[in-house]
């Protein structure tokens, strides 16, 4: 299929259809969500995706999309966002399509959390070491521990 023309078509509706038709303009913008999709755009998939659902919240399709392209840009934030999706899909409309993306996306977002909460953590470990330099210390000295609360508990410890 030639997803440039249809996007030439989908945008050519859009500038001729009225606004207070959202449900038109709705899918519209889904239909462009689709081409962005097939192209691997996922960012500009997002972005219809979104209009569509503003235009139109309950919409499945663009849902769908939406986590889809979600998914496959892969950060934690985007992950979650694709979750958030596959279950109120499930939630309007159950099927096997959304049920399957949750079971799929659950273990990358639990994967891509850690991922990124540990480069955030070497990071400021990194930025504290550079502070603490001058004065003799290290991060090393200071040894933390989760709280139980999902904050952490700080203990200094001299060499």
């Amino acid at each position: 299929m030639n997803y440039d023309a249809a996007l030439e078509k989908y945008t050519s509706a859009l500038a001729t259809c009225p606004e207070y038709l959202s449900q038109s303009r709705a899918v519209l913008y889904a239909n462009i969500g689709a081409c962005m999709l097939k192209q691997e755009k996922w960012t500009k998939c997002v972005e219809s995706c979104t209009t569509a659902l503003k235009l139109a919240p309950d919409y499945v399709k663009p849902l769908l999309r939406r986590a889809f392209a979600n998914e496959k840009i892969g950060s934690w934030a985007s992950l979650q966002a694709s979750l958030e999706d596959f279950k109120r899909a499930q939630e309007l409309a159950p099927s096997g399509e959304a049920a399957q993306g949750l079971l799929r996306v659950q273990p990358k977002a639990d994967e891509a959390r850690k991922r990124e909460t540990d480069e955030m953590l070497g990071k400021l470990k990194d930025l504290g070491n550079g502070i603490l330099k001058p004065f003799g210390l290290s991060t090393d000295m200071f040894k933390m521990a989760p709280d139980g609360k999902g904050g952490y508990s700080m203990n200094f410890q001299q060499r």
